[in-house]
């Protein structure tokens, strides 16, 4: 009896671990790809972040949207019901989001700087050198229009329609480790699990993607488009430029002092929005539950099928190897 339970869970959790694996070499593929072509053809371009972002991430999202779609259009999806927030109850869940980013980032940087000097150098972010070096209106583009859409997509809708009926707990936990994961860093990971918890959470909370789709946009946008602009307004960026100029790097940056202080004030307003974000997720933690499971005739016992699935234990292998890989060589 216990098998006949287990059995088409762990059927369906392999196939999509399998398609999400072969989906992250497409990724991969693609996006290298795309950045090899750019240096062969056009070196000069090359030599640019926001152009080499843009002419790497648009390939590749137009080939992995149409993969998921029609490779996870055969597994049955069960979408959670609809249900609407307030404007409040939105504004809650946005200092929550925040709050768990600002957390979620402090711990990646002190797991990295730990294990940075557990091997006598730093652990480099890949991230932050290129978002340092882009175009605001491209960071834009791609990292507050586009990645949400995309990832909250796969992530998300796709993900969870495919596995909630299995249990609420567990794809909620499946759709923040694959999410975190997938950004292939350990930077990101942390921040990138807790939101993905989140996003997923809500996700099932009101079966609309809407929201976790606003969340994400909203977040990326004052992770990479208005931290850009308050360094840049502040002389922040010039002086990060000129730091083996040191004299000349703080005559700059004093000669800001009156941006300066509107850099303090936006800063001070964040520290206290992702304070009262943490308050209000201890406050309501009593409000984040979830089912075990869900359809009576599905396994939903103890077992974690992602791991017990051959298809999902690879893709999170996968990922490990690769975000190691970064941190090591």
């Amino acid at each position: 009896m216990e098998n006949e339970r287990i059995l088409p869970a762990k059927k369906r959790y392999g196939k999509i671990g399998w398609i999400y694996l072969a989906g992250s070499l497409l990724f991969l593929g693609v996006q290298l790809g795309a950045q090899a072509l750019m240096r062969m053809f056009f070196p000069t371009l090359a030599a640019g972040a926001s152009l080499m972002l843009v002419f790497s991430m648009l390939p590749m999202y137009a080939v992995i949207v149409p993969y998921f779609c029609l490779l996870l259009r055969p597994v049955p999806a069960s979408p959670p019901e609809r249900h609407s927030l307030t404007a409040g109850q939105f504004f809650t869940a946005l200092l929550m989001c925040y709050a768990l980013m600002y957390a979620g980032n402090w711990a990646g940087q002190l797991i990295t700087t730990s294990l940075g000097a557990l091997r006598g150098s730093p652990v480099q972010n890949p991230l932050l050198n290129v978002v340092l070096d882009l175009n605001p209106w491209i960071a834009f583009l791609v990292t507050v229009l586009l990645a949400p859409l995309v990832e909250e997509l796969i992530f998300r809708k796709l993900l969870v329609d495919r596995t909630v009926p299995f249990g609420q707990k567990r794809a909620v936990l499946l759709s923040g480790l694959m999410f975190g994961l997938f950004h292939g860093n350990l930077n990101q990971f942390a921040y990138a699990f807790l939101l993905g918890l989140f996003f997923a959470f809500l996700y099932v909370k009101t079966g609309r993607l809407r929201y976790p789709i606003l969340l994400h946009m909203i977040i990326n946008f004052m992770g990479s488009v208005a931290g850009l602009l308050m360094m840049e307004y502040s002389g922040i960026l010039s002086f990060l430029e000129m730091l083996d100029q040191p004299v000349l790097a703080m005559e700059s940056l004093m000669g800001r002092l009156p941006q300066l202080l509107v850099f303090f004030c936006y800063s001070v307003v964040l520290l206290a929005a992702a304070a009262a974000g943490i308050v209000l997720l201890i406050v309501n933690r009593k409000s984040f539950t979830l089912d075990a499971g869900g359809d009576p005739l599905c396994y939903t016992g103890r077992n974690p099928l992602l791991l017990a699935s051959a298809g999902m234990f690879l893709y999170c292998l996968f990922w490990t190897v690769l975000i190691l890989f970064q941190l090591f060589y």
